[in-house]
């Protein structure tokens, strides 16, 4: 662990950051400089990295080395971030989306893009989703990006694999979450064996699915994972998952926001299991970006 982790030191720092998406300007010296919102920080490849403006995550750190700024402002653990640095640049960041047919029209068709770097670097950095999990989505065309302006693009899939719709997250400045599905189909991925599932975990948003799927992602035998794409489509993306696998009122478990609507929806329904956040979360990706810090 002692070679890798002086080896992760030493990476190049630049060249990892643009494999995940993050648009960095050339200097002079072979410097590379990143800015945002809250920081202006100068890397180069073999050498540690210095901020001239701000700080980088929670507790506004001003330099250091590779390993320090994945911790920092991927909210990474020490080992999480040796391993990244490691293992070869770009193989979960740049996967190759399968094509995916646009909805029926029914539902208006989005633009992607041919790549989605910066989605990915949004979830697996901002939002703490496991690489694996993320890389594994986009490359199976359920994760992708939009043309343009780049936001997350949640591909929604019927029992049948048809596209159905989708819902979309914003990961710049001006934050939005839009959803459009096909008769109130939720957002729904496998989780565990891929076998017919015993079971269905609910949610209010894919991040959140995805959040409770990397938290739970060794103790999942089995299970659909859904957003509703929202509190007041429960009802509705919850008939469509029992109709269309074939579960039961006893299979549903409601994993709504701590918040007072969601567990008030939660109480009102009896007929459906609820797992209820402990502590002082909102939602599971709260959680999950808490627990990575």
């Amino acid at each position: 662990m002692a070679e890798r982790a002086a080896e992760a030191k030493a990476a190049d720092l630049p060249a990892y950051l643009m494999s995940r998406g993050e648009i960095l300007k050339k200097g002079g010296g072979g410097n590379w400089t990143l800015e945002n919102e809250s920081f202006k920080m100068d890397c180069k490849a073999g050498k540690g990295w210095l901020c001239w403006r701000g700080g980088v995550g929670p507790a506004g750190l001003a330099k250091g080395n590779p390993v320090d700024f994945l911790m920092a402002y991927y909210c990474m653990r020490f080992t999480e971030a040796v391993e990244e640095l490691t293992q070869g640049f770009g193989a979960i960041a740049m996967p190759a989306p399968k094509a995916v047919a646009q909805p029926a029209p029914k539902v208006e068709p989005i633009a992607l893009a041919g790549q989605c770097r910066q989605a990915l670097a949004y979830l697996c950095g901002k939002r703490g989703i496991s690489p694996k999990i993320a890389g594994m989505l986009a490359r199976d065309g359920r994760i992708g990006q939009t043309l343009g302006r780049p936001n997350v693009a949640f591909i929604a899939l019927d029992e049948k694999g048809r596209n159905v719709g989708y819902e979309i997250r914003g990961i710049g400045a001006a934050k939005f979450h839009r959803a459009a599905t096909e008769g109130g189909w939720p957002y729904c991925v496998a989780a565990g064996a891929r076998t017919a599932p015993k079971g269905a975990y609910v949610f209010e948003s894919a991040i959140d699915a995805l959040s409770f799927w990397t938290i739970c992602e060794k103790r999942i035998e089995c299970a659909l994972l859904a957003s509703t794409h929202g509190l007041a489509n429960t009802d509705k993306c919850v008939a469509t998952l029992i109709r269309a696998y074939g579960l039961s009122d006893s299979q549903i478990r409601l994993c709504l926001d701590s918040d007072e609507p969601g567990r008030a929806c939660m109480a009102s329904r009896p007929q459906w299991k609820s797992v209820v956040l402990q502590g002082p979360f909102k939602d599971w990706n709260e959680m999950l970006v808490s627990a990575k810090r």
